[in-house]
């Protein structure tokens, strides 16, 4: 990966991590063929980690991560008591997140850029990696940014889809075979401000909505990934209440977390997709992507 135009100092890395991939950097970990690593049995986002640079700015963002629990989803019995229980683990786990700045057109469709995670990850594992679902959220403001997570499925996830798949397993396999039309039905996002001025809590709320009901979502699919990009400009609404966050973002703990929204017996319980909680973070932060 390339560290032109950047300090070194300020990067994210691992110490003593070799120039090839590494889980924790440990070599024996890791067999080389052909110019790329071999997938260990660490977790991917241990290897994520270990061979990918980022501003510690930056990284300080997303590295704590959102706590399942404190979700709640659609239980079994929903569709006639309406009782929602709380979340287990995600089929996903949160690998990496990128936040770019650019003009409009080059912050869709990140994954396919050189700079994005994918790509990166693509470069060092091939088709290896385990399937991506790409999450791209645009903010309008001065300049427009785009944060981009990325969540891989779960290793005993993917065990468990070929073995004996849930429902919320089949409903993410309809999912990502299916077309735009049918995931913008069911792509869901629960929102939780868990620290933040009162006035920001009232104006996002933390109740769940389909996203595609307000905002305008594009969908892309590549090699090994599948990226959602929802615009937030699309509503005017929504782009009022992030011009609100983007003001008091640096006082801001946020968690979010994605479902596909079941809607009948045979598609629950939910299960949570993937979650993620931004830390605090500065949009002048934000790399320029082009």
């Amino acid at each position: 990966m390339t560290t032109e135009n950047t300090v070194v100092s300020t990067l994210h890395i691992r110490p003593n991590i070799p120039e090839f991939c590494s889980a924790f950097g440990k070599k024996e970990n890791v067999k080389v063929e052909s110019g790329q690593c071999r997938m260990s049995k660490e977790t991917w986002r241990a290897q994520a980690e270990s061979c990918t640079e980022q501003p510690e700015r930056i990284h300080a963002i997303w590295k704590e991560g959102a706590h399942a629990k404190g979700f709640r989803i659609r239980g079994k019995t929903y569709m006639d008591d309406k009782v929602k229980i709380q979340a287990a683990n995600p089929l996903f786990e949160l690998v990496w997140l990128d936040m770019f700045h650019s003009k409009r057109e080059n912050l869709f469709h990140v994954s396919r850029n050189p700079k994005s995670f994918v790509q990166r990850a693509l470069s060092k594992y091939g088709e290896e990696i385990p399937q991506l679902f790409v999450i791209n959220i645009l903010l309008p403001g001065s300049p427009e940014i785009s944060i981009t997570q990325y969540f891989a499925l779960r290793k005993e996830v993917a065990e468990e889809m070929d073995r004996n798949p849930n429902e919320a397993m089949k409903l993410w396999k309809r999912f990502l075979e299916g077309d735009d039309a049918f995931r913008n039905s069911r792509f869901k996002m629960i929102p939780e401000i868990q620290e933040g001025p009162w006035l920001v809590k009232k104006s996002v709320g933390g109740n769940p909505s389909l996203i595609a009901k307000a905002l305008q979502v594009s969908w892309f699919r590549g090699t090994k990934y599948l990226e959602a990009v929802v615009d937030v400009s699309s509503d005017r609404i929504a782009k009022h209440i992030t011009s609100l966050c983007r003001r008091h973002a640096t006082s801001l703990v946020v968690d979010i977390g994605f479902v596909i929204e079941g809607t009948d017996e045979f598609e629950l319980p939910e299960s949570l997709l993937a979650c993620v909680r931004y830390n605090r973070p500065n949009c002048e932060d934000a790399l320029p992507l082009e």
